[in-house]
């Protein structure tokens, strides 16, 4: 990374902190959607923050998998963080953080919402590239998507693309 691009990460940071607020409330809106369909199909709500109840997850696994839907992926990702670490918990965090930095961001209403939620998902995709959490560390890539994760409006990326940039 050139010397010349640094300050426009910087730049891009301070513009854009506000988003995270906006995609953590999003995905907290994604999950009461989810405990509210789980209560009409007679669920109960989810009382543990990030975690879903069990009975709730083949909703916001469809809303993902199926609709494409960014703020279910993201809130899928805040889920699966929750476990201890298994392969099982670190398949299903790449899988949902993978894909949603890959869903394009949609044109309308819920436009900064799914924006912020792709890009607080391809953050942790690029933490877990770097950390080589249930594949082979790959430090090139990472930096890629946290790159791509900053330039969509995540704060915390731009400081941590330079961060594993330089790392050996």
């Amino acid at each position: 990374m050139s010397e010349r691009r640094r300050p426009q990460m910087r730049m891009i940071c301070s513009t854009t902190a506000a988003l995270s607020a906006v995609v953590l409330a999003a995905a907290s809106l994604t999950l009461g959607s989810v405990d509210a369909r789980a209560q009409a199909q007679g669920g109960p709500p989810d009382q543990s923050g990030a975690r879903i109840p069990a009975q709730n997850l083949p909703l916001a696994m469809g809303d993902c998998d199926d609709k494409g839907i960014p703020v279910a992926c993201y809130a899928l990702v805040r889920h699966f963080k929750t476990f201890a670490a298994s392969l099982e918990r670190d398949q299903n965090l790449l899988r949902y953080a993978r894909t949603a930095c890959s869903i394009p961001a949609r044109l309308g209403a819920e436009e900064r919402v799914d924006r912020a939620a792709i890009a607080r998902s391809c953050h942790e995709y690029g933490l877990l590239l770097n950390e080589g959490t249930g594949q082979p560390r790959d430090k090139d890539r990472a930096v890629e998507i946290l790159m791509k994760a900053c330039k969509m409006g995540n704060a915390e990326s731009c400081p941590k693309a330079l961060e594993v940039h330089g790392q050996a």
